[in-house]
């Protein structure tokens, strides 16, 4: 592993480091060397929204033949390694649509923080309304902080910035975030589509960020359980934060159809899919309407089995 050993070797300051991993193109001689689609050999995890990355030499990537199965409302992943005191995190987002070649203004950034959990939004110049950043701030902060209620084992919680990109729909977006703690936050970054319909801007908003935060913390905290296993309870999350930050589960959020291998689909994404139609067949049978509200039957069911399950998965060890 001489490019593992390279990278290593220049762990006796911060700077030294960052002139190494810029040198070598970013994490590419890391990945290269560490990232496999072994079971769970680098932990490179299935994504949100049925959908993951694939590494193909030293790049985190979305191959073509998933882009074109994507929902309008994109895929999300992420991947985690811990190596001698550093973590390094690469998230990958990615919405289909139209290239927008006149939408290039000001980028705008705005913070928020929930007790310890701080969130971050960052959208252009006119397109998203300030009082949606402030919506959109706030339901990052909620997701985070409701399902970091289960993680007792986190020795990470101030180490993060999450971070959402608002896009209009339609508009094509592919963005790739790495960070390296102690040296800077961790700052997963993901796109949400921002539209008319606010219930569903905010439904799926809060559910990515929840099921990549299943995803991120099982690497941190060294769970190891099979990949399905880790998808159910991630979608599980995604409907749990949804429950208890919105107060219902809307129809309009829940994960789609499983998706065939075929071409350079990796496995990861079939069992992704799989663990994402699974998901919704369970919620649908929990509606009334196209709702889950907190308080109803079905809320409540939801409730005990999001209580009895996200806590089973998070005290889990290696």
């Amino acid at each position: 592993m001489p490019g593992l050993i390279a990278v290593t070797a220049v762990f006796d300051g911060h700077r030294k480091v960052l002139l190494a991993l810029d040198q070598a193109g970013g994490f590419c001689i890391y990945e290269a060397v560490t990232m496999r689609w072994k079971r769970f050999e680098g932990r490179a995890v299935a994504a949100a929204l049925a959908l993951a990355s694939v590494v193909s030499g030293c790049t985190l990537y979305v191959p073509e033949s998933v882009k074109m199965e994507v929902s309008p409302d994109g895929l999300a992943s992420a991947y985690v390694k811990r190596v001698t005191g550093f973590v390094y995190l690469t998230s990958v987002s990615f919405v289909p649509g139209q290239e927008m070649v006149n939408g290039r203004g000001e980028m705008r950034i705005s913070t928020c923080a929930q007790g310890s959990v701080k969130a971050r939004v960052e959208w252009v110049d006119g397109s998203v309304e300030g009082d949606d950043v402030a919506t959109a701030c706030r339901l990052v902060a909620s997701s985070i902080t409701y399902i970091d209620g289960f993680n007792r084992e986190s020795g990470f919680a101030t180490a993060f910035e999450y971070r959402a990109f608002l896009s209009q729909p339609g508009a094509r977006k592919e963005i790739k975030k790495r960070s390296i703690y102690p040296i800077t936050k961790l700052a997963p970054l993901f796109i949400a589509t921002w539209g008319a319909d606010s219930e569903k801007n905010e439904a799926n908003l809060v559910a990515v960020f929840a099921h990549e935060y299943v995803h991120i913390n099982a690497a941190l905290n060294g769970i190891e359980t099979d990949l399905d296993y880790e998808e159910e309870t991630a979608y599980l999350a995604g409907a749990c934060a949804q429950l208890n930050t919105n107060g219902f589960v809307t129809s309009k959020s829940l994960p789609g159809a499983p998706i065939k291998k075929s071409g350079d689909t990796p496995n990861a994404v079939v069992q992704s899919s799989r663990a994402a139609y699974e998901s919704r067949k369970y919620l649908v049978e929990l509606m009334e309407g196209d709702k889950i509200l907190l308080n109803s039957k079905g809320g409540e069911k939801l409730n005990a089995r999001c209580e009895a399950e996200l806590a089973k998965f998070f005290s889990t060890t290696r």
